[in-house]
């Protein structure tokens, strides 16, 4: 078949908004899915098999090849399943919006050239609406363009389907609607009848329950813009092509049959259904490679909480083996949720710093999500609690808290953006990219709040799969943010991070015409958790003598500890009058300990000392 051939829709199904007042899963069962098949126990995930045709006609393009997935991969997909192992990668398909990288601008316009491109559907989901898109104007120029390709008259189901879906509280889906198709109206009329579009407008409810927070814009299901983009803050955007933008069609599809949405149509059936597009031609339009990329989603929807995403989130960071960076508004809350944070994401932190992991997080907007004193006191006794029910030593517990690194988001650049407000982390070399917050609401918690509903893509990358992707996110991303607001880690209140007293023993020998050489001694080195670069977890310094055949041994250790425990620096011996050398010192931090070696140290020319300095127990 050739893969340029055009691709009939499945039919999706009827759901009529008085029948939503029925159980989900069933309605679905019969139609969505057709007769003769049963329900599953995840009524969201009922929807897949309806739209998923096209867009796995998509994976054709990378030849039926796979690559692993990574050990987290495998973790977050065991919480998700919603895994695309073929994907289309534009030349911007990572969008840093600082306004000194990639500006506001630049991500807009690409949102508006993806309406105007549409053949068959158009998907725009936000919490707020905004004319800062251009949409109005797009779909003039949408009307337009299917005008020309089509030919006029342009029939009914050759017209692309357009859907706006918002989620606060104050949006009107009649203003809404008549702002974005005043342009179209001037040109076309008032009758949309004779528009060459269908266009739709609905605004979520469930308002005490929980809203769209959502940030996708979906064209023809098979390209897609995932988001945090909302606010005048640093943002963050993906963009991706191929069966991706399925599974993102495919929440869409979710979020827009949900009961109690107000809707603005411009005829019928676009409200009580989820439309049925014109037939789309699949063709890649972007470069496509073999990777694997995973949907998560999350929220309150008429089934119940779908925590899919928070616990992939969970499952991944249980997988990773060597760091965990992230970028979010907060841990806690807004309004008067304020003072409120995850118990179950701050444990899992402390899980996982027990277990060897770095953790870094730089907090995006510290003043409507309070980085006070009273918040950080409460998050590290959180996290304290923790370490007690690990059985961690006061070594470990010292340690574990200064591997916490929070940082207040810092941009000092002329014209840069002060705050973020960006959704995103790094589990080892995969990532995410989307609108999920990490505090109660975003992110499941003990107290009772409004569950948002939430998209995004997580890239799973290892080394030797896919490495360039994972190089672009740390090179644009996860250093230069780290950079700019390491400065401003917030101090421990159970240790003192930039100057950690660390006991060591260190113990050398050497041998002689004289016989062996032996030279120990117990002292303290000291441990700086914040000057770090954004693969470290620490740099090491210390300063000690020994004693050997009755002559003191000066000796200087210096070094830094990597992530993944990894430690790589130098040591030097010198007696007095004479040269000090300096030898390789390696090795590890395991579980709070230090276990380093050397060997080939002359302090005395010809005498060479090999031995080690490693953590010393104390009482």
């Amino acid at each position: 078949m050739s893969l340029t051939a055009p691709l009939m829709l499945f039919l999706r199904g009827v759901l009529p908004r008085e029948a939503r007042r029925l159980p989900l899963s069933a309605l679905l069962v019969s139609s969505l899915l057709g007769g003769g098949c049963s329900p599953s126990s995840s009524d969201e995930k009922l929807l897949a098999p309806s739209t998923l045709s096209r867009e796995q006609a998509l994976d054709q393009y990378c030849d039926g090849a796979s690559v692993p997935l990574s050990p987290v991969g495998v973790a977050v997909n065991g919480e998700s399943g919603l895994l695309t192992t073929c994907m289309g990668v534009p030349e911007h398909w990572l969008y840093n919006i600082d306004d000194v990288d990639d500006t506001m601008q630049d991500f807009l316009q690409v949102a508006r050239a993806q309406l105007e491109a549409t053949e068959s559907s158009f998907s725009h989901a936000a919490l707020y609406y905004s004319n800062e898109y251009g949409f109005a104007a797009g779909l003039a120029q949408l009307h337009h363009n299917v005008g020309v390709r089509v030919g006029a008259p342009v029939p009914d189901g050759m017209k692309p389907v357009v859907r706006f879906y918002y989620g606060s509280h104050d949006a009107d889906p009649t203003f809404i609607y008549n702002e974005l198709t005043a342009p179209l109206a001037s040109i076309a009329g008032s009758d949309p009848a004779n528009w060459n579009v269908k266009v739709a407008v609905t605004r979520s409810d469930g308002q005490l329950l929980g809203w769209n927070h959502s940030k996708v814009s979906i064209r023809d299901g098979v390209e897609v813009l995932a988001s945090s983009v909302e606010t005048i803050q640093q943002e963050m955007a993906i963009h991706l092509a191929g069966r991706t933008a399925g599974h993102a069609q495919h929440w869409f599809d979710i979020i827009w049959t949900q009961w109690g949405s107000q809707c603005r149509p411009s005829g019928s059936p676009l409200c009580e259904v989820i439309p049925v597009p014109p037939v789309l031609a699949v063709s890649a339009s972007h470069p496509y490679r073999v990777a694997n990329v995973i949907a998560l989603r999350r929220g309150r929807l008429d089934s119940g909480l779908n925590t899919e995403a928070d616990d992939a989130l969970l499952a991944g960071m249980d997988a990773a083996s060597k760091s965990s960076f992230f970028l979010n508004p907060g841990l806690v809350g807004l309004s008067v949720y304020n003072q409120t944070f995850s118990p179950y994401l701050v444990e899992k932190i402390a899980d996982r710093i027990q277990a060897g992991v770095d953790v870094k997080f730089v907090w995006g907007d510290a003043v409507q999500h309070p980085l006070d004193t009273t918040n950080w006191q409460n998050i590290e006794n959180t996290l304290d609690a923790r370490f007690q029910a690990l059985n961690m030593t006061g070594i470990q517990k010292g340690i574990g808290h200064c591997m916490f690194r929070v940082a207040p988001y810092t941009d000092s650049r002329a014209g840069a953006r002060p705050q973020s407000h960006a959704k995103f982390y790094m589990l080892d070399r995969s990532f995410y990219v989307g609108s999920q917050n990490l505090y109660p609401s975003g992110f499941k918690g003990t107290v009772a709040s409004p569950e948002l509903k939430e998209f995004g893509f997580f890239v799973d990358t290892q080394p030797g799969i896919n490495d360039d992707l994972a190089d672009e996110v740390i090179d644009r991303v996860v250093q230069p943010i780290w950079d700019r607001s390491r400065n401003a880690v917030v101090q421990s209140n159970y240790a003192d991070c930039d100057s950690l007293a660390h006991p060591a023993r260190i113990s050398g020998l050497a041998w002689t015409p004289f016989g062996p050489a032996a030279c120990a001694n117990d002292f303290d080195l000291t441990l700086d958790f914040h000057d770090v670069e954004h693969d470290q977890i620490a740099t090491v310094s210390g300063h000690t003598t020994c004693s050997s055949f009755g002559l003191t041994v000066s000796v200087d250790i210096t070094g830094t500890i990597a992530t993944g425990g990894i430690f790589q620096g130098t040591i030097s011996g010198q007696l007095p009058g004479w040269t000090r050398d300096t030898a390789p010192l390696t090795g590890t931090l395991t579980g709070g300990s230090l276990s380093l070696s050397f060997s080939g140290l002359e302090p005395m020319q010809g005498v060479a000392y090999s031995g080690s300095v490693s953590t010393r127990t104390t009482p």
